[in-house]
């Protein structure tokens, strides 16, 4: 094919055929290695340009030896041979290995030789810029495995404190000079700072398990017993959902703490996805493990968040008292009861609440709402006003119900119960009546615009009077991560909000979207939610959750945030709904929609997947046609909300933010998980102070609706915020977004995308333990975004890569993990 491209473009040139045949050939050989086609391209490529090449590299080098460590080969002494295709586009050839380098860099020096081979850096206006890109890699990492072989041989001597020096100069974003710091405090004794500087390295590296028994350690020093064995928990579940294994030992007083399921130390068992389950552990066994638990009729346990606590019950929507409770109790009797409740339709209700047997309730000039709920089966209360008016009712037992107030009340019982905030009832000209968020998990904004939006007409016309993103991207490809980047406008790679099977918990430093609404005034709701953001703190500003881990149905969701909005009308509402509709399940699998079931052959019905994740399903007809169903019934069920909005609030009153987390991959041919069908997300919005603009092209990422919803209810977005309002809406916009995906044990993947072309990155050695990358040697693809042509030019290649490399510059980084059995001695000795 490759001869045949290249005779086509003897006659009359032609360069994107001349180029295709090229780049053909070159792939035929790497597959063949025919000594024929590689002699041919020497001979039209090579030979011709030899000299000048030679000439370019031998100028270069003189240029950048000041700036350049130790000696650079010569040029016929150099692993690689370049081959210039055209002026803006070259393929490096490695020698060793006598392959042609298409879309691959083997390692950082290739990508150095090349550029020296390529680039005339006399036009280079900062050489030392230059060379710090390409060497820092190599560098940094030399350095830092000099570091950990004195550590060992504890040779903490002058040479010791001047590679710290060196490593600190090439790599300013590592932790490692600050946690030689650490332990040398610790080694003095000097525990209290030694404390001081490893708490902001944790904040950095959540998922260190060198920097977690570090912290054990120091806590045991301190006789903090508490907080010494919650990082040891940290520790264990680290291991446990990694590859990490580690011996390390507590001193007694931990152990104790532990032995008795310190609550503290239990929650941290716990993936973070699973409020209100806790696992319940026994260190004398061999797995740690004892059982699966849950909160309920008590405080959600969260050490890290003080004061406004959440109060567990059960969500009872209109049946019969204690049924739910009773259920309950049942299905935990059974042994295991909090993953068993998992799959039930059990629905927990969480409401920032406090304990006591009375509360005495202040009522000014509105009416207030109070959510009471009881302890014991139809539990008897006394409301007694102002006037020592007396009215007896009940409770269910761990049920919320509500009660308006007009005047101030004590209210009292001879039993425990719980007592969420009162609810003023008042409206306030500053805000909105109703905020309104409604999450889409899984919608391949993608996929929509492929087929043309055929599939949500009711949703289309409803948000053509605001504004749609058509070029709206997810930062990440599943949801744990995601939704923690919506709720701060932070990259995960900053907010640690990484890995679900690992307990975290966001800094309190950073504002979470439903804190900003609260600091206004509003009363924050989710009406339906599965826990992802309840654990780690991204939901922390919510009043009450209403929640289910896998059931979250938009006809169910609707019922309930209409009762809300009748109920909540007189007050100003800040409203979150978590929709799976458009979810494809996973693993265990989950039942498809009745008319799927009927209307398929029985060969594309009984098609289907056992054991695969949701962003690894294949695109097959009982995926698509379920999937492309319930869209269309989710756009029906949102037809009847956008009529009651339109007939209940006039147009300043209300804004509607709608948006997906991530796309699905049942729509791509192959699974990627940057795809267009499987990163492509929803993003549209219709309200008060927002243009009616329809479609726009403004590239945008899931980072951005924070600072977007900050200017449309006027809180103020902190520096530290990723996220950039568009253009459109009167911001600096983005020239490009980034979206990646960074999980333990796969390689680490990037996606670049602006106007017009679509940059795809992917480091050869997998993602360490605690989230740092080596991406000393990568693999990438420069496409077209309107129909994925492959882009072979140089210049833009490296404009590409250099992007990415800045992007990645906090994580890719040596691991202090890689080399943890060099301090975990230092840690046990």
């Amino acid at each position: 094919m490759g001869k045949a491209l290249l005779i086509l473009c003897q006659s009359q040139f032609q360069e994107d055929l001349y180029v295709e045949g090229v780049v053909a050939l070159m792939w035929s050989y790497n597959q063949r290695e025919d000594v024929e086609i590689f002699q041919l391209l020497v001979e039209l490529l090579y030979l011709p340009n030899a000299t000048n090449l030679e000439a370019q590299y031998n100028t270069n080098c003189q240029l950048i030896v000041p700036y350049m460590p130790g000696t650079l080969q010569s040029y016929a002494d150099i692993p690689i041979m370049v081959f210039p295709v055209k002026e803006c586009f070259s393929v490096p050839f490695c020698k060793k290995d006598h392959k042609f380098i298409l879309g691959k860099v083997e390692s950082m020096e290739y990508y150095l030789y090349h550029a020296l081979i390529m680039q005339d850096l006399r036009e280079k206006e900062d050489l030392a810029s230059f060379c710090h890109f390409f060497i820092f890699q190599a560098m940094g990492r030399v350095l830092a495995s000099n570091i950990s072989e004195k550590l060992t041989q504890d040779d903490i001597d002058d040479e010791f404190i001047h590679l710290l020096h060196e490593y600190q100069k090439w790599m300013p974003q590592s932790e490692l000079v600050d946690f030689c710091l650490v332990l040398s405090l610790y080694k003095k004794g000097e525990y209290q700072e030694a404390l001081n500087k490893a708490l902001p390295i944790f904040e950095r590296r959540r998922m260190s398990v060198v920097i977690l028994l570090m912290l054990c350690r120091i806590y045991e020093k301190l006789h903090d017993y508490n907080e010494a064995a919650f990082y040891y928990g940290l520790y264990i579940s680290y291991c446990l959902n990694s590859k990490a294994k580690v011996e390390f030992k507590p001193n007694q007083e931990v152990t104790k703490i532990m032995d008795l399921s310190y609550p503290q130390f239990s929650n941290v068992l716990t993936t973070a996805i699973h409020a209100p389950i806790y696992k319940k552990i026994n260190l004398h066994k061999k797995n740690l493990l004892d059982k699966a638990e849950i909160y309920h009729g008590t405080y959600l346990f969260n050490d890290k968040i003080k004061g406004d606590r959440f109060w567990v019950g059960f969500y009872n929507g209109g049946h019969l008292f204690d049924a739910l409770s009773r259920l309950g109790e049942s299905i935990f009797a059974q042994g295991d009861g909090g993953i068993i409740s998992i799959r039930t339709d059990l629905v927990y209700d969480l409401m920032k609440a406090e304990e006591g047997k009375s509360v005495i309730v202040d009522v000014y000039e509105n009416d207030v709402v109070i959510p009471l709920a009881g302890t014991e089966k139809h539990q008897a209360i006394e409301f007694c006003n102002s006037s020592n008016e007396k009215i007896n009712f009940f409770l269910p037992k761990e049920e919320f119900s509500f009660f308006r107030l007009s005047e101030k009340t004590k209210i009292s019982s001879a039993g425990r119960m719980a007592f969420g905030q009162p609810i003023v009832l008042k409206h306030s000209p500053k805000r909105k009546k109703l905020v309104l968020n409604i999450l889409v998990d899984a919608m391949s904004w993608g996929h929509i615009k492929k087929e043309n939006y055929r599939s949500i007409p009711h949703i289309m016309q409803f948000f053509q009077k605001g504004i749609i993103f058509d070029n709206n991207y997810s930062v990440s490809e599943y949801t744990y991560p995601s939704l923690a980047t919506i709720e701060t406008g932070i990259y995960p790679q900053n907010n640690q909000m990484i890995g679900a099977t690992i307990y975290e918990h966001l800094n309190k430093k950073y504002i979470t979207l439903s804190e900003q609404m609260k600091r206004l005034g509003y009363y924050c709701t989710t009406v339906m939610g599965d826990t992802t953001g309840v654990y780690n703190g991204i939901s922390r500003g919510q009043d009450r959750i209403i929640a289910n881990h896998t059931h979250l149905d938009s006809n169910v969701a609707m019922e309930r945030l209409f009762d809300h909005l009748e109920a909540f009308s007189e007050c100003d509402n800040f409203i979150f709904c978590h929709l799976t509709d458009t979810h494809p399940f996973y693993k265990g699998g989950s039942q498809v929609r009745l008319p799927t079931q009927t209307k398929l052959s029985l060969t594309d019905r009984t098609r289907y997947q056992e054991n695969v994740t949701s962003v690894n399903m294949a695109k097959l007809l009982l995926h698509t046609y379920d999937n492309d169903y319930r869209l269309r019934r989710l756009d029906s069920i949102l037809a009847n909300l956008f009529e009651y909005i339109i007939e209940h609030y006039n147009e300043d009153e209300y804004i509607i933010n709608m948006y997906s987390d991530h796309g699905v991959s049942i729509y791509s041919d192959t699974v990627y998980y940057l795809s267009e069908e499987q990163n492509c997300a929803a993003l549209m919005m219709r309200g008060g102070g927002i243009p009616s603009l329809g479609r726009v092209d403004d590239i945008t990422n899931t980072a951005d609706i924070y600072p977007i919803i900050g200017k449309q209810v006027g809180f103020s977005v902190p520096d530290y915020v990723d996220g950039v309002i568009p253009k459109c809406l009167g911001g600096k916009g983005r020239k490009f977004t980034i979206s990646h995906s960074i999980f333990q044990d796969k390689t680490y993947k990037l996606c670049i995308r602006d106007e017009q072309y679509e940059f795809r990155f992917e480091t050869l050695k997998i993602i360490n333990n605690d989230t740092t990358i080596d991406a000393s040697s990568f693999k990438y693809r420069l496409l077209l975004r309107k129909d994925e042509t492959e882009v072979y030019d140089t210049v833009l290649i490296d404009y590409f890569i250099k992007l990415a490399f800045d992007y990645i510059k906090s994580f890719n980084v040596p691991s202090l993990d890689e080399n943890y059995r060099i301090i975990l001695k230092e840690l046990n000795d």
